[in-house]
């Protein structure tokens, strides 16, 4: 895009609404927050972001990745009853990341609760008074080899590397959706939902193990919509599910972050700090009906398909920007 392009872009995250947008339209772009988040790491450990301008981004990559989960339950348009519970179930991924940064948003402009806190563990973390081997040391000795043996044993370009790399990426994402469909549709896939959603720690863990593992909550909240939608789980079970997508995802962050400077570091454990905040105040009981109270209002509401699409559109559009409008006038 050019350098002036981007320092001008970076010009305007000042405006904490702003930041927000440009987090949320990025990752609404390209479906994972598991990119924005980490390319934002990357933008605080090389100077170009400071940290407090960083975290509201963060928090609209967060609210972004629920757009993935609203465009799978279109898939459903055809099936009334299976549309209604796949929008129940993805606007719960959206009442989770809108009603934690409603509630931390504003604490972190005024007492920056969520980068001061970020700063201090990262200063215990990576205190120079102390002699550790950091999970870069253990990242190298797995990726290295491989880079050593495209590189310098087949005499690979970094062009062909890279191509090799789009590859199998493809390759990935093929194999992710056929795991997925056999989750779905195969003979095992009661006894898999009812082990992953035995109960709330289940489903919780589940959510935060799957997550952790494919580094993409966009996938295990789409694998959830689905799994409601063809009513294999509870809203119940799928709320638990989907705020330990939010925890499972923090873990690409903290990987960018290695090997960066303590800024970097800072940043990822705003993203993780965010989502543990989330987890603890789903924790609460009310909160957590009020959660399921919402998905039912919003599963009753989409038996009119209109209102499913202005529901996309005002969360993830309309909204953000009469906040910019408001904050700019």
């Amino acid at each position: 895009m050019g350098s002036e392009y981007i320092h001008q872009m970076i010009a305007i995250t000042s405006n904490p609404f702003v930041g927000l947008l440009i987090g949320l339209l990025s990752t609404a772009i390209i479906q994972s927050s598991s990119t924005v988040t980490a390319v934002i790491v990357v933008a605080v450990g090389s100077g170009a972001i400071g940290l407090e301008n960083a975290v509201p981004i963060i928090m609209g990559a967060n609210i972004g990745t629920t757009v993935t989960c609203t465009l799978v339950s279109f898939g459903y348009l055809n099936n009334e009853k299976a549309f209604q519970r796949a929008t129940g179930a993805a606007s719960l991924h959206g009442f989770f990341n809108i009603l934690t940064a409603i509630i931390l948003l504003p604490l972190e402009l005024y007492f920056d609760v969520l980068s001061g806190a970020a700063s201090y563990l990262s200063t215990l973390i990576a205190g120079q008074d102390q002699i550790y081997i950091t999970p870069t040391h253990f990242l190298d000795y797995l990726v290295n080899p491989v880079w050593l043996f495209l590189n310098q044993d087949l005499g690979a370009s970094s062009v062909v590397i890279f191509l090799i790399a789009i590859g199998l990426v493809f390759l990935s994402i093929k194999w992710l959706n056929l795991s997925a469909r056999s989750l779905l549709l195969g003979e095992d896939s009661n006894k898999i939902t009812q082990f992953m959603f035995e109960n709330d720690w289940k489903s919780l863990l589940s959510g935060t193990l799957l997550t952790l593992c494919i580094q993409s909550s966009s996938f295990t909240s789409s694998l959830a919509v689905a799994f409601a939608a063809t009513d294999k789980i509870s809203i119940r079970s799928t709320l638990s599910f989907l705020v330990g997508a939010n925890v499972g995802t923090t873990v690409t962050a903290l990987i960018a972050s290695m090997g960066n400077s303590q800024e970097a570091l800072s940043i990822a454990l705003v993203h993780c700090l965010f989502n543990l905040c989330g987890l603890f105040i789903f924790m609460v009981p009310q909160v957590f009906s009020l959660a399921q109270r919402y998905a039912a209002r919003i599963s009753k509401l989409s038996a009119n398909r209109l209102h499913g699409l202005l529901y996309l559109i005002l969360i993830f559009f309309i909204v953000p920007f009469i906040l910019i409008w408001l904050s700019t006038n």
